[in-house]
């Protein structure tokens, strides 16, 4: 269930990601890019974290 919860927001930075590496024409601020980057880092953290407790309680 935590990857059902977890697979949709990533997702949705990974399409907004693909938007903001597009040529600098967009009208995103630089402090648009930096928070959706920041997003996006948490989120790989958090499933990163998340791998490895289940592999820490799995063994």
């Amino acid at each position: 269930m935590n990857y059902q919860i977890i697979k949709t927001p990533i997702h949705n930075q990974i399409s907004l990601k693909g938007q903001l590496m597009l040529p600098k024409r967009n009208p995103y601020t630089p402090k648009h890019k930096f928070v959706s980057a920041i997003e996006l880092y948490t989120l790989l953290s958090l499933l990163l974290l998340s791998l490895l407790l289940q592999q820490v309680t799995s063994t």
